[in-house]
């Protein structure tokens, strides 16, 4: 088999696959936007309009959202503020990671197996634990996945390409790698550490720490005046356990299944759960596949264990986490792919294992069909209670649902003006605009998840599947009844 074409088109297919493979969730009429999706849609309208520049995650210090959002922005004028348009832009980051993922492995070690790298790489595109993920606009997740591959790829060029603006911009990219998601440093750090002391070249380690410190002090004076309503601990020390290291087999099921919300995991199919399985099997039996590497002295077995090393770690830091977001090991699917790479590369039997590799990408092919019905909320039932609230010619809502305001502004383009309970919130403005209506008498209305055992008798309607109420010019007594919070002034 010919592998004459790699060179010219490789780049081109996985591109193409990209962009294919999440097709029939773009186009299923269940695409939605969650509710921290929506606020990173608004955000980027907001930077479009000129109105503000969103560097983190509304609320936040942390979540480092402003390539998203630029990202977001270049898609508006074409799809118009929209969820396709957001989850188009996040497919776009995403495919140009995946494609610095291969670039990486052709240069990583010398290729043995021709085909290795492209069907690792297609494993990638295929693996269900990024079927939603690819495609999530969630506080600088997507931008640590892209920034991450594209260090990897710069750490591993060849050394006459090197040179000081090289290692300049990995020292800087490791800086905003911390401030998206600091989950991929967990792994990335002893790679980068690797290959900066291998060139035993102390000015390469000074340009790469000179990167950092400029991108250190860039940030101070980003984050000097940002607000810090939302300001949670990833890890905790407190939270370990020995329960917790036998708990890790599990951890790395339910992420690689790919279909959560939140906590909430979501029913997937048999295939799905067939290839979680595997990889899950894979992971695990890792260090067998090491000892067996270093026996047979192998290729660059240093890189092997600092690999093995970056999984391991990986792994084991969900153990100070509270264990309950799968999202925590997304970082886990690109170390471990890239270790598998190094573990197959040079095995004699060349066609068995391209065999078994091509097999995986089968049933990834079947299990992504699968998402197209991937739904935790009722896009058109929200559709219906914008339209309802429009019809009342209400512009402003008090909120009972922390998400469903941001997804009601967001359906709504702002047409609707929301805001949750408490007094204070990400984007205070709206807390402001909508007591500002509400004590100026312009249509104020309250919305709600609707429950029959909490009778709502004087709501204006609810919605077609008895999911939402509202309620027209509610009283300040219900509202505090309800839990909102007004200020002194």
């Amino acid at each position: 088999m010919t592998t004459k074409w790699f060179p010219k088109y490789a780049v081109l297919i996985i591109a193409i696959l990209c962009l294919v493979s999440r097709l029939p969730q773009l186009l299923s009429p269940y695409l939605f936007l969650d509710g921290d999706e929506c606020i990173e849609g608004l955000m980027a309208k907001h930077f479009s309009e000129g109105k503000d520049i969103p560097w983190f995650f509304y609320g936040q210090s942390y979540g480092f959202s402003f390539i998203e959002v630029v990202f977001i922005s270049i898609f508006y004028p074409l799809a118009g503020v929209s969820d396709i348009a957001v989850k188009l832009a996040m497919l776009l980051m995403w495919t140009i990671g995946i494609i610095f993922f291969y670039k990486t492995l052709k240069i990583a070690d010398q290729e043995n197996n021709k085909w290795a790298a492209f069907l690792i790489t297609l494993i990638f595109i295929f693996l269900p634990s990024w079927a939603i993920w690819s495609m999530k606009a969630r506080g600088g997740y997507l931008t640590a996945f892209l920034f991450t591959n594209i260090t990897t790829y710069l750490l591993f060029i060849k050394n006459t390409k090197r040179g000081p603006l090289i290692f300049f911009i990995v020292g800087l990219l490791l800086t905003i790698i911390y401030q998206s998601q600091p989950l991929w440093l967990m792994g990335l750090l002893p790679v980068a550490v690797y290959q900066l002391f291998s060139n035993k070249q102390i000015r390469l380690l000074i340009y790469t720490l000179s990167g950092t410190t400029i991108g250190i002090f860039i940030f101070y004076l980003i984050k000097k005046d940002i607000s810090n309503f939302w300001h949670p601990d990833v890890f905790d020390l407190s939270a370990w356990e020995f329960n917790n290291l036998i708990k890790i087999p599990e951890q790395v099921y339910n992420s690689t299944i790919g279909s959560y919300e939140y906590t909430f995991l979501a029913e997937v199919s048999s295939i799905t759960r067939v290839l979680a399985f595997i990889f899950t099997g894979l992971v695990l039996a890792l260090p067998v596949f090491v000892i067996i590497k270093s026996i047979k002295k192998e290729g660059n077995n240093s890189l092997v264990y600092i690999l093995f090393f970056s999984v391991l770690i990986t792994v084991v830091s969900v153990t100070i986490t509270d264990g309950k977001n799968p999202r925590y090991l997304l970082p886990l699917t690109g170390f471990a792919l890239f270790l598998f790479y190094l573990l197959i590369n040079r095995i004699i039997k060349k066609t068995v294992v391209n065999i078994f590799l091509g097999s995986i990408i089968v049933l990834g092919n079947i299990s992504l069909y699968s998402f197209k019905n991937y739904s935790l909320e009722s896009k058109p039932e929200l559709i219906s209670l914008i339209k309802g609230i429009e019809a009342k010619k209400t512009t402003h809502v008090y909120c009972d649902g922390g998400l469903l305001q941001w997804e009601i502004m967001f359906y709504s383009n702002e047409r609707i003006i929301a805001r949750y309970k408490s007094s204070i919130d990400r984007y205070q403005q709206y807390i402001e605009q909508v007591d500002e209506a509400f004590n100026k008498n312009i249509p104020t209305g309250l919305v709600g998840y609707y429950n029959p055992t909490d009778s709502i008798s004087n709501s204006d309607f609810i919605t077609p599947e008895k999911k939402f109420y509202f309620i027209e010019k509610p009283g300040k007594n219900l509202l505090i009844d309800k839990g909102f919070e007004f200020s002194a002034n």
